[in-house]
């Protein structure tokens, strides 16, 4: 044997240790680390001493792969928690709920009832009905504060998302370095850990090359939509989703005003086609007056929105400019005939080639859209079909009846322009003598009547009503089951009454508790004080009861929609859950492969301490063994 033998092969064997050591001591200083995959320094030993191949990462694709999943399943679920509760908070709350304001209007309507000419009740009428408009276009605006609050979490996440597409690009960029030889450890690493990052924005696929280079796509159904392939990175984007406007034409001096401009027709009136093009070429840069011979005038400045005409109609798209908070509304003297389609505070999600992506499989992004989609989208739908079913009902009812003043009712409410119903409710009467109260119309039976008969009048039987207080008419009873109506000196001939149907004339249906007799006389007269009767105002208060909602009450409807958002949430905390666990089971798996136990390495620890330490031993030994061999020669 060579004498240096011994003495090599302990000076190998100690290097081997301490580089073993290190492998450890590394594990041990990234415990906590995020993304980090234990290292093993696997040494051989023979009768020629300990020697080492390499430094390995302890990794395993197909756990990573499956944390993966897990982390956009879990990550897809969240979103739609955190906004249906905050959602039913607002639908369900005692400060902010429906149900306190619509039961205190209808309340107030039945105390006004039982003394319309009181005026302290009317101005609790009044008051309620404020309070019930106010807290319907609060809800409303809240609703659209968490839709711009959703679009504004959609962009940042798309920004997260293209962020570490570019990290994993020069990632990969790095990794070309180490074509033909094992990569870093803490590169691969580091490449993992940006993967379950984007994982959690959205659904990946992900692929790699020989050299550990990863490609990514979206999932199912959107595989085509690269992020990153190797060296290329492919952005995704956020866009306004554009609302249409179908101009509609003005007569003679008429306004229309949207978005900070404002539109007078001439003289002559302005076609549909004009007012679209005038309106169109001004937000375009047009200076001046628009050119058409039937405009007046054309001013003001587009704010918050770009337009672009729709080809052979009288329409303009105008889609709202990134980051603007804008909204479209519209005013105006002749604003009724222009309308709008499109919801407001709609956007997009686009890939770098401008195409839409309409859905996401998973990931953060894909819960944010699946939660506005779910559970924001059809309450403000619904919530505006409520408003306008509610308006259109009660101001229906409050037309029918006389006010304080005699003249027919107008509007209790009014909704705006457009179809932002909650959003634009208000109270449409400033003063309690405009609240109509009293039946235009009251019944007197004749004081030749044999027997005492009850009635009540009741409105709105007929459509073609023309808005006017009907003229005096009296009904005569010629038999049990024919009558006769005079009305202006004019008398007409009935029969088949049916005490059970009453009887309907015009607009108005006169009821009986019992069967009138031949003889039986009553005049319908118009209200001329618009005090003192209540019949309207019951009218109104009834309302409460209709089914005027698919089969549901007002109150029915509202509790629905309320349940559906705590269904929603119920679910969703329900899936949650289920998903926390499919993901805390693959970091377990995860971990079990890649995870730093620090039980074992301090006893992985310990042993090559001892290795390390007997090789050093057995270097001074030799070392001695091979000084002390010299002397005696020499």
């Amino acid at each position: 044997m060579n004498l240096s033998d011994p003495l090599s092969v302990s000076i190998a064997a100690t290097q081997t240790y301490k580089k073993a050591l290190t492998a450890v001591q590394t594990n041990i200083s990234n415990l906590n680390t995020e993304g980090y995959s234990r290292i093993e320094a696997k040494v051989s030993e023979s009768g020629m001493g300990a020697g080492i191949a390499t430094v390995t990462r302890s990794a395993d694709a197909f756990a990573e792969k499956t944390l993966r999943s897990a982390n956009s399943a879990l990550a897809f679920e969240k979103p739609a928690t955190n906004y249906a509760n905050r959602i039913l908070n607002l639908v369900g709350s005692e400060s902010s709920s429906l149900t306190a304001a619509f039961d205190r209007f209808f309340s107030s309507s039945k105390q006004l009832a039982t003394n319309p000419s009181s005026e302290p009740l009317r101005q609790d009428f009044l008051s309620s009905s404020t309070f019930l408009a106010g807290r319907v276009k609060s809800m409303a605006t809240e609703l659209q504060d968490i839709v711009i609050d959703n679009n504004a979490e959609v962009e940042h996440r798309i920004d997260q998302l293209n962020g570490f597409s570019s990290q994993l690009s020069a990632v990969n960029k790095q990794l070309l370095a180490f074509t033909g030889e094992p990569p870093p450890p803490a590169l691969l690493d580091k490449r993992d850990l940006i993967l379950v990052k984007m994982s959690e924005l959205a659904k990946i696929d992900v692929t790699f090359d020989a050299n550990g280079l990863a490609s990514v796509t979206l999932s199912d159904p959107n595989q085509s939509v690269n992020l990153v392939k190797k060296l290329e990175v492919y952005n995704l984007g956020v866009e306004p989703q554009p609302q249409v406007i179908d101009f509609g034409a003005l007569a003679a001096n008429q306004t229309l005003s949207i978005a900070g401009i404002t539109i007078t027709a001439g003289g002559s009136g302005a076609s549909a086609a004009e007012v679209a093009g005038a309106f169109d070429s001004l937000a375009n840069g047009a200076s001046g007056d628009a050119a058409a011979a039937n405009i007046a005038s054309a001013t003001g400045t587009l704010t918050g929105f770009t337009t672009s005409a729709v080809a052979n109609t009288d329409q303009v798209t105008f889609t709202r400019v990134a980051g603007s908070s804008a909204t479209l509304s519209k005013s105006g003297t002749g604003a009724s005939a222009t309308s709008f389609s499109g919801e407001k505070n709609t956007q997009k999600v686009i890939d770098s080639l401008g195409n839409e992506i309409s859905t996401f499989s998973g990931g953060t992004i894909g819960g944010l859209i699946s939660a506005k989609a779910g559970v924001v989208t059809p309450l403000v739908a619904n919530l505006n079909t409520l408003a306008n079913t509610f308006v259109t009902r009660v101001n229906s009812q409050h037309k029918a009846g006389i006010n304080a003043a005699g003249t027919i009712g107008g509007d209790l409410f009014t909704t705006g322009a457009g179809t932002n119903y909650a959003e634009n409710i208000a109270v449409a009467i400033s003063d309690t003598n405009e609240i109509a109260a009293s039946g235009r119309l009251y019944i007197t039976p004749a004081s030749s009547n044999a027997t005492e008969i009850n009635t009540s009048l009741t409105f709105g039987h007929n459509d073609s009503w023309d808005g006017s207080v009907e003229a005096e008419f009296t009904i005569n009873f010629t038999g049990a089951t024919t009558y006769t109506v005079t009305q202006g000196g004019s008398s007409t001939n009935y029969t088949g009454f049916d005490q059970a149907i009453g009887i309907t004339y015009g607009d108005v249906k006169i009821s009986f508790d019992s069967a009138p007799s031949s003889g039986h006389s009553f005049t319908v007269s118009p209200n001329t004080t618009g005090l003192g009767d209540n019949n309207n105002i019951t009218e109104l208060s009834n309302i409460s009861s209709e089914t005027i909602f698919s089969g549901k009450t007002l109150r029915e409807y509202y509790i629905n929609e309320v349940g559906k958002v705590a269904t929603y949430n119920d679910l969703s905390k329900m899936s949650t859950e289920a998903k926390q666990v499919v993901f805390d089971s693959a970091m377990t798996a995860k971990d079990r492969v890649s995870g730093v136990n620090l039980d074992e390495e301090a006893a992985e620890l310990v042993r090559l301490q001892q290795a390390y330490l007997a090789s050093a031993r057995a270097m001074q030994v030799s070392n001695k063994i091979f000084e002390e061999l010299m002397r005696v020669a020499f």
